[in-house]
C-alpha cells in the first residue's frame, strides 16, 4: 500500500468525523492507529462511496462537491447572545438575490428576517463538477436567546435548514448567583462499615445527604459503567465496557428488591462461610 493513499485515507475519514488515532490503556499509553482495513469498513458503513484505496481520492472530492451543495453546514454556534453568522455556498447567479431566514427558537418564539445578498462580499469562489459556487458569509442581525433554534433558508427555489446552538461561555448556578461547593470522591473507596468491601451506590447517597446536610450542592465520583471484572481485566473506570449499561460491581445486594424473594440467595448471605469472608474483607479495608 502507497504511504499517499494511506494518508488520504485518514483524510477521508477525518472528513466523516471518525477518529484516526488514540491511546492504548490507562497502564501502557501506547499510541495506537486503525488500520486500513478497518478504516475501510467503518467508512462504508457510513455510506462513504469506497471499496477500496483507490477509491478514497475520487470519495474526498465526491465528499467536498456534496458541502458546497448542501448551501450551509447543518449546525452553527454563536456565544453569548452575539449574532449569527451563516457561511452560504450559493450556486452562481444567486449570490445577489434576495433570501428570507425563519428561526423558530426553543421557547417558540418565530423570528423572520429578509436580507439582499448582494451587500454580503465575496468569501471564495470555485468550480466544481463543472458548477460555479460562491462563499458568503452572513451575519443574521438578531440577538438569539440561549437554547437551540432552527434555522430555515430560502431564496430562488432553494430551501435549507440548519440548527443554530446559542450558548453562554459560562455556566453559572441554578439556585443563584453564589458559588457552590460539594465533594468529590470515587464510589469504589467510598466504603463503610455496611458496604463490603468497596463503595456502593447506598454509600453515594449517605455521601449524597451527609454533604447536603453541611450546604454542599454537589457530589461527584468517577464513572460507573460497566467493566470487565475477570482477569485479565482494565482496572480504569474511564475503560468502560459499554456506556450503555451500568457497573453491577456497584449494587448495593442488600437492597435488591428480588432478594425477599430469592430464598437460596439469602441463605448465601447469611451462611458462616460468607459472613466470615465479608468480614475478613471489612478488616482489610478498615
Amino acid at each position: 500500500m502507497e504511504d499517499n493513499q494511506i494518508q488520504l485515507l485518514f483524510e477521508l475519514a477525518s472528513l466523516y468525523g471518525i477518529e484516526t488515532t488514540n491511546y492504548g490503556t490507562s497502564t501502557d499509553r501506547q499510541h495506537l492507529h486503525p488500520s486500513p482495513e478497518a478504516l475501510l469498513a467503518v467508512l462504508q458503513s457510513l455510506g462513504a462511496p469506497v471499496q477500496k484505496l483507490s477509491d478514497v481520492q475520487e470519495a474526498i472530492k465526491e465528499y467536498k462537491n456534496k458541502q458546497y451543495e448542501k448551501c450551509c453546514d447543518p449546525i452553527h454556534v454563536t456565544w453569548n447572545k452575539k449574532p449569527v453568522c451563516i457561511r452560504l455556498s450559493l450556486p452562481s447567479g444567486h449570490e445577489n438575490s434576495r433570501a428570507c431566514f425563519f428561526i423558530k427558537t426553543e421557547p417558540g418564539e418565530e423570528l423572520e428576517q429578509v436580507l439582499d445578498l448582494g451587500l454580503f462580499p465575496v468569501s471564495k469562489s470555485l468550480t466544481t463538477n463543472k458548477k460555479r459556487y460562491i462563499i458568503k458569509n452572513i451575519t443574521l442581525p438578531i440577538s438569539l436567546p440561549f437554547g437551540y433554534h432552527r434555522l430555515n433558508i430560502y431564496l430562488l427555489g432553494i430551501s435549507r435548514s440548519t440548527l443554530i446552538i446559542c450558548a453562554p461561555f459560562k455556566a453559572y448556578n441554578f439556585q443563584g448567583k453564589n458559588r457552590g461547593w460539594g465533594t468529590f470522591l470515587p464510589l469504589y473507596a467510598l466504603y463503610s462499615y455496611r458496604s463490603w468491601g468497596a463503595g456502593d451506590f447506598t454509600d453515594l447517597k449517605s455521601l449524597l445527604e451527609w454533604t447536603r446536610s453541611l450546604g454542599g450542592s454537589i457530589a461527584g465520583t468517577v464513572p460507573f459503567l460497566s467493566s470487565f471484572l475477570d482477569v485479565p481485566w482494565e482496572p480504569s473506570p474511564y475503560s468502560p465496557v459499554s456506556r450503555l449499561f451500568w457497573n453491577e460491581f456497584y449494587l448495593d445486594v442488600t437492597r435488591i428488591p428480588e432478594l425477599k424473594e430469592c430464598l437460596p440467595a439469602r441463605r448465601l448471605l447469611n451462611s458462616t462461610v460468607f459472613q466470615k469472608e465479608l468480614e475478613s474483607v471489612r478488616k482489610k479495608t478498615r
